[in-house]
């Protein structure tokens, strides 16, 4: 129980104003009852909540911070047309307005070596400056050169492929033996339709950096593009295949020859070309530029069936 003989030491004030010491509330409350308004009554009643509540709103008190003046010194700009393409002396400044559902654009000169407009672009510019200057709107698919009984060939690494395929021409090319067995399964390419395969070299000798990297190959009837041989997920993952990835186009592929991840990798590619035209940092290239064509190997999305 608080005693009573204590007094509290804590300063007691409210809060008013100038405008307050010229007005009496009793009197006032008094006036306005006293006012003759013609209005129904069961409307004032029915609206007695939010008349109310309007009227708290509007009588509220609230607090204001009142800066300092001349603080601010707006930069100097003038109008120009859009159309005179002298700008190496100054600074072209743009100035997004929105304004509800319509964006409005605004152009302004600026002299350049404007203190004000520096300090502005330095501390508004940090989201612009962390947008990616390499992000890749295409890149090139991965390569990997090896041989089948002294033949070079070049294979792609290709994670959604199914299947280990190869063109028609290599089984002669590198004399592989053509099980054809092989025909009993077939492959949908990007067009949709099925197409039966020629055959399947069992072991296919496949050498890489001169280690034994055999597995089997599906012949398709056709060639497959620039490369010779599609190497797919059967390939990747009996030989533990670690794909690593890096800014700049760069990729390199670590591959087990006895499938021991436990021991260190048989074999480091480099899979990738950064100097490649593929790689296409910008969306429109200018007129200089050489066009980049993004390409798709004749044979990507596999269904097979027996």
């Amino acid at each position: 129980m608080q005693d009573a003989g204590k007094r509290n030491n804590a300063p007691q004030y409210h809060f008013t104003s100038k405008v307050q010491e010229f007005a009496n509330p009793e009197l006032m409350i008094l006036k306005i009852g006293d006012m003759r308004i013609e209005v129904p009554l069961f409307q004032l009643l029915g609206l007695s909540p939010q008349l109310s509540k309007m009227m708290l709103e509007n009588t509220c008190t609230k607090r204001e911070f009142i800066g300092r003046e001349n603080q601010a010194k707006p930069a100097e700009y003038s109008l120009y047309d859009s159309s005179d393409g002298d700008t190496s002396q100054e600074a072209l400044v743009s100035i997004g307005a929105t304004m509800g559902p319509v964006s409005e654009e605004r152009h302004v000169y600026v002299e350049q070596g404007n203190a004000d407009i520096n300090n502005f672009v330095f501390r508004c510019s940090s989201a612009a400056a962390q947008i990616p200057t390499n992000r890749f709107f295409a890149m090139t698919v991965g390569d990997v050169r090896l041989t089948i009984n002294g033949t070079e060939l070049l294979a792609m690494i290709d994670t959604g492929s199914e299947l280990n395929v190869t063109g028609h021409h290599v089984p002669e090319t590198a004399q592989l033996p053509m099980d054809f067995d092989g025909m009993r399964w077939s492959l949908k390419g990007i067009n949709g339709d099925f197409e039966q395969l020629q055959g399947c070299a069992i072991d296919a000798p496949m050498r890489i950096g001169g280690h034994d990297f055999s597995h089997h190959i599906f012949i398709s009837r056709q060639s497959i593009g620039r490369h010779n041989i599609i190497l797919g997920q059967p390939f990747l993952q009996e030989f533990l295949a670690c794909i690593d990835y890096e800014r700049g186009a760069h990729c390199k592929l670590y591959l087990w020859e006895a499938g021991d991840c436990r021991n260190r990798p048989t074999l480091m590619i480099s899979i990738t070309d950064p100097s490649d035209p593929r790689n296409a940092t910008a969306i429109r290239l200018g007129k200089d530029a050489k066009t980049s064509n993004a390409f798709i190997e004749e044979v990507l999305d596999e269904d097979f069936q027996y």
